[in-house]
C-alpha cells in the first residue's frame, strides 16, 4: 500500500527538482513546487493513516554584492592577475550557502569561488590539481591584497 505513494513520490519528485532555478517565474515555481509538495505529502498521510505538516523555511535570501567593496575588488584583481587578465561576471548562483546567511545577518561581503570540478560533492568528485592551485593563489593574492598589515 505504501509502495504505491512513494513511487508517486519519485516521480513527483522529478518534476520538482530544480523549479526554485532564479529568474523572472522563480516565485512562481517555487508556489508551484510547494503545491506538489503538499498534494504529495497529503497522498502519502492518507495511504499511511498519517498526520504530515509542512512548514517550509528560507534557508537562505539572495544578496547582490558590492562590486565596490574592497573585499570584493581585491578578490577580482587577484583573479585577474591569477587568470591571465580574465573577469568574473556577477550575477545569480544555483546554490545557497553561508554567504547569505552573513550578508543578511551583518552586511559581510561573501564571496562564492572554487575550483571547476566535475561531480561536486559526490563519491565521483574530480578537481584537476592545476584547478586547486589557482584556487590558492587567488585566495593567497586575495588575502595579502585585503589585509592591510600584510602590506
Amino acid at each position: 500500500m505504501v509502495g504505491a505513494p512513494l513511487l508517486g513520490m519519485l516521480r513527483r519528485m522529478t518534476r520538482v527538482r530544480g523549479s526554485g532555478a532564479a529568474g523572472a517565474g522563480a516565485a512562481g515555481a517555487g508556489a508551484a513546487a510547494l503545491g506538489d509538495l503538499d498534494e504529495l505529502l497529503a497522498e502519502v498521510a492518507q495511504e499511511t493513516g498519517t498526520s504530515i505538516e509542512l512548514k517550509p523555511m528560507l534557508s537562505g535570501d539572495a544578496f547582490r554584492l558590492n562590486e565596490d567593496d574592497p573585499l570584493v575588488r581585491s578578490f577580482l584583481n587577484s583573479y585577474g592577475a591569477v587568470s591571465g587578465g580574465r573577469t568574473l561576471e556577477f550575477g545569480k548562483k544555483p546554490f545557497v550557502d553561508d554567504g547569505n546567511a552573513f550578508y543578511a545577518m551583518r552586511g559581510i561581503a561573501a564571496l562564492t569561488h572554487g575550483p571547476a570540478a566535475t561531480g561536486a560533492h559526490t563519491l565521483d568528485e574530480k578537481v584537476p590539481i592545476d584547478e586547486l592551485v589557482r584556487v590558492a593563489q587567488t585566495y593567497l593574492l586575495t588575502a595579502v591584497d585585503f589585509c592591510p598589515y600584510a602590506k
